[in-house]
């Protein structure tokens, strides 16, 4: 007997009024509220179409507009979503279970439940209550124009959740933000504290750190007297890129009067002889703003000269490639 195949009309599922898709400068009505548009049900129905089972082609339509409503929320936050890593997003998974997650790249899966307008319990089933970063109760109206956050819970051990234990979903929605983080402030050396003798972690006498001293570094040698010794300070620095091989960056300070002349170079740890082609060496003001620069050719050193004041500050950048070292100075 030949087998029949019954012809699943997705399209009833939404409403005459979601076929015409009004323009709006965000999908989203309210902090919670989502207008679901064309797109959405064009989604929906692509999924659902594939689907042979009524009951399973009407579920597969509703978690994907609940999916795909979350992600709109998320991406009018700033919050990236991935809707194709997502189980709900995908034939067998739709088909083999009840699939409503998202994923939140470098985060996890958010679980993305339809629930009627009607309803007081959010339905979560078991094969969901693993692996979630939370259960958010997605509100869909009777005409599948709009759909709203309820709220969200963290975890789940049934398969229903009353809506009246949810949480407030905009508070919990700030732990999925990226945080932004500052850059780590450098150690600020003072260079009056070379004058007592103090070193700061990691900085060396030149001539301990380099014998013989591979490094000529002189700034305004006629003004060196017994009363004003060239002060001269070493550290060796490593950079990824260059495997187990350093570099040294030595500072030099004339006290005087005013201004101090200093110089700063950079040359490469022996046996290597020659600095990296595209190895940069710049001197940057309080703000931030390089002042001074070169750049190695493979060139055995690279060295600026300039003066300050007791008290101004500046900074030492070395950059090759993807990798930048600082370090910071007060006179």
């Amino acid at each position: 007997m030949p087998q029949t195949t019954q012809t699943i009309n997705c399209t009833r599922l939404a409403k005459t009024a979601m076929i015409i898709d009004i323009p709006f400068p965000k999908p989203c009505l309210s902090p919670t509220m989502i207008r679901l548009t064309t797109t959405a049900h064009q989604w929906a129905a692509q999924f659902c179409n594939q689907q042979r089972q009524p009951l399973k082609a009407e579920q597969v339509y509703r978690n994907t507009l609940a999916v795909w409503a979350v992600h709109e929320l998320l991406r009018v936050e700033g919050i990236d979503s991935d809707l194709e890593a997502s189980h709900s997003w995908n034939l067998i998974f739709q088909t083999c279970s009840d699939a409503a997650d998202l994923v939140l790249p470098s985060q996890g899966r958010l679980e993305c439940r339809p629930v009627d307008p009607d309803a007081a319990v959010m339905a979560v089933p078991p094969e969901t209550w693993e692996d979630r970063l939370g259960y958010v109760a997605v509100q869909l109206d009777d005409a599948l124009e709009t759909a709203m956050v309820l709220g969200v819970v963290e975890s789940v051990q049934q398969e229903t959740v009353a809506l009246a234990d949810l949480q407030d979903f905009a508070p919990w929605l700030e732990r999925l933000r990226p945080q932004k983080t500052s850059p780590p402030v450098p150690a600020l050396t003072r260079l009056q504290d070379w004058l007592q003798g103090q070193l700061d972690q990691g900085w060396q006498t030149l001539d301990s750190l380099l014998q013989p001293p591979t490094l000529a570094l002189n700034p305004r040698s006629d003004l060196t007297t017994r009363d004003r010794p060239l002060i001269r300070r070493a550290k060796p620095l490593a950079l990824p890129s260059l495997g187990e091989a350093q570099i040294v960056l030595a500072v030099a300070v004339l006290p005087q009067a005013a201004p101090w002349p200093i110089a700063v170079s950079l040359g490469p740890l022996p046996p290597v002889q020659y600095l990296p082609p595209d190895l940069t060496l710049s001197v940057l003001d309080p703000d931030g703003v390089a002042v001074m620069q070169a750049q190695s050719r493979a060139t055995e050193q690279l060295t600026l000269e300039f003066t300050g004041e007791p008290g101004d500050r500046f900074s030492v950048q070395i950059t090759l490639g993807a990798t930048t070292l600082t370090e910071a100075f007060e006179i």
